[in-house]
């Protein structure tokens, strides 16, 4: 089951590993939290989202060439496809030619409906994508395991931003350990838990 942590959250976790962080700033709570997801996002992707565009706009406007940026902090697009809803099943259409990832740009997609073909009409594109989070980030979901292994990235941070190199150092190797035994690598595998 997967539970929803607040930034606030977080800032009980840090105050409860170091009681040198008490009257840290915001910014510097930011910080802490945004290099523990940093950490964490190294070692496994277990954040991942998917953006549906529905395709009637680009459509009702003739316009069959665009851009979709996602908004976020992405690491890298694991599905990216268009769907077709008239036959039944659903039809997913994977063609590298119609729509594709940026070369540059690693949250950027482009779309290329001309080339399916003038008579067929496609409903959706489906991005789905591995991400980072950030302090400000709502709606960040946990499972028990994530969870474990965000407290020692927490772990991680905090020690470095009270410059205590000693534990971590110690908090880095618990870390590795902690996420290479108990989460998947891949976005798509949390999928399957």
């Amino acid at each position: 089951m997967k539970k929803v942590v607040t930034r606030d959250e977080l800032i009980v976790m840090i105050n409860r590993l170091d009681k040198r962080t008490n009257g840290f700033t915001s910014e510097q709570y930011d910080d802490i939290i945004n290099s523990a997801y940093g950490e964490l996002s190294l070692l496994a992707q277990p954040f991942s989202d998917e953006v549906v565009v529905e395709l009637d706009q680009y459509y009702d406007l003739d316009e069959l060439s665009f851009t979709v940026d996602i908004d976020a902090d992405v690491i890298y697009i694991y599905d990216l496809y268009l769907t077709d809803e008239s036959n039944e099943p659903l039809t997913k259409i994977y063609n590298s030619d119609i729509v594709y990832q940026d070369g540059r740009e690693v949250g950027r997609v482009h779309v290329k409906l001309d080339l399916y073909g003038s008579t067929a009409v496609l409903d959706n594109l489906v991005v789905k994508y591995s991400y980072t989070p950030v302090a400000t980030s709502e709606n960040v979901y946990f499972d028990q395991p994530t969870l474990n292994v965000m407290r020692d990235a927490l772990s991680v941070a905090v020690y470095i931003s009270v410059n205590d190199t000693n534990r971590e150092a110690d908090s880095r190797i618990r870390l590795s350990g902690n996420a290479e035994k108990l989460l998947p690598q891949y976005p798509q595998d949390y999928m399957m838990r």
